[in-house]
């Protein structure tokens, strides 16, 4: 609407307001402003990888893969390459 406010947005139950000490936050999972999420590791999850590890936090979860690729025209040495890749639907 031409020439009226909008309303003002809601705050997220785990907003701050300006002055007050941070400990007043309340996420919506309960935990505290310090306090970290589980998080569980576990490594060597895919066979085939000279190696990998599956993290997971919450409702988070990252597969990690390394393949290790030396060519002989570098003896010794080599190199890391990364990539990254979300599956679809993920935020």
């Amino acid at each position: 609407m031409i020439g009226q406010a909008a309303a003002p947005l809601p705050l997220p139950s785990c907003y701050t307001p300006p002055g007050e000490p941070a400990t007043t936050i309340v996420r919506p999972d309960g935990r505290q402003p310090a306090e970290l999420r589980l998080v569980r590791i576990t490594a060597k999850y895919l066979p085939h990888a000279e190696g990998s590890a599956l993290i997971e936090l919450d409702n988070t979860t990252v597969l990690c893969a390394l393949t290790v690729e030396m060519p002989a025209f570098l003896p010794g040495s080599g190199w890391l390459t990364v990539e990254y890749g979300m599956l679809p639907r993920s935020t």
